[in-house]
Formats: C-alpha cells, structure tokens, sequence
C-alpha cells in the first residue's frame, strides 16, 4: 500500500512539474516566491580563514519551499551553495529546523521552510589567494509550492564580497545580532 502511495505521489507531483514547465516556457522571466539578502561575519578576511556567511530568505506568503531534507524522495530539496571558479569551499551549512505540514495532494506529511528564516554557512578561505577584493557568486536553489500546487524549481543567484586581506590588517566582526542566531557548533 505505501508503495502506491510513493507512486500515486510521484505521479502528481510529475504532471505538476511538466504543467509547470509549460507555464516556465512561456515566461523566462517568471517571478520568484522568494528573495535572499547575504551577511558575513567579518568586515575583511585574512588568508587561511574561515568565513561565516548568513543567508536571509523571506517566502512569500501562501507559498512554502521544500526543506533540504524533504520526506519524500521525489520533492525536490533546498540546496545553497557557491558557483566559483576559485577555491572557496562551503565547509559547513546549517539550515533551520524545518515545519511539518499536512499537504492536501499528499497522505505524507511535508518537511518545508516558510515565511522568514536564516541559513548559515561556513566557507574555507584558501591560504594562496590573491589580496584585495572578491566576489563570489552563490546560488540558492529552491521549489516554491503551495498546498494545491509546486512550481518549477528555480534559483535565486546573488554574489557574496569579500576584501581578503594580510594576517596583520585588524579585523572587526560585524553582524553579531545575526550570527548569534545561527548555531554553528551543531
């Protein structure tokens, strides 16, 4: 019985993809349900150091986004990461403990992240990178749905800056309201 289940889901959610890829075909440009806003926790970052990055993502309302461990294996997750061509890494991200809610189109109940929320991510600076300022590019990928529909997946790219600097210029952290929010030792 629970594998009809798991198929009668898959197939929903499947006609709902390509219906939505109609609608995303007909529009490039279509509106996301989200917008994300990035924080950092230093002002500059000396080589070999660790860099905490914050991510802000406001939902709209009516609307939630799969977690990034959603319940079923066929819903597409939440994902951030970086898109450079340089050695920046993510050692570690953290995202929120996600909403359990019931769906109508699903006897399964959904992991989702709505409304207002932060996502914090650690990323490994390396010790040979060039001085001055960088930028890196981040994409933050998501599928906005609500209880009668989901949408296609899409992404929201933004760049992160940074001033990498010598081990000897002071650095001051900034922030703090936001970082504190965040629990990096889980």
């Amino acid at each position: 019985m629970k594998n009809l289940k798991t198929v009668t889901v898959f197939c929903i959610l499947l006609a709902l993809l390509l219906l939505g890829s109609v609608n995303f075909a007909q529009s490039e440009e279509e509106e996301n349900r989200i917008t994300i806003k990035l924080y950092q926790n230093l002002d500059k970052l000396p080589l070999n150091r660790q860099l905490k990055v914050a991510v802000k993502v406001k939902i709209e309302n009516g609307w939630h986004i799969n977690s990034d461990t959603p319940n079923d294996e066929f819903l597409i997750p939440t994902s951030f990461d970086l898109l450079s061509d340089r050695n920046f890494k993510i050692t570690k991200i953290i995202y929120p403990d996600p909403l359990i809610l019931d769906m109508s189109f699903s006897d399964e109940p959904a992991s989702v992240f709505e409304g207002e929320f932060f996502i914090g991510a650690i990323i490994d600076v390396p010790e040979d990178l060039e001085l001055g300022k960088h930028k890196i590019p981040v994409e933050f990928y998501y599928q906005a749905c609500n209880d009668q529909t989901c949408e296609p997946p899409q992404a929201v790219k933004s760049t992160l800056e940074i001033s990498v600097v010598n081990s000897k210029t002071p650095v001051t952290e900034i922030n703090k309201d936001i970082f504190a929010k965040l629990k990096f030792s889980k």
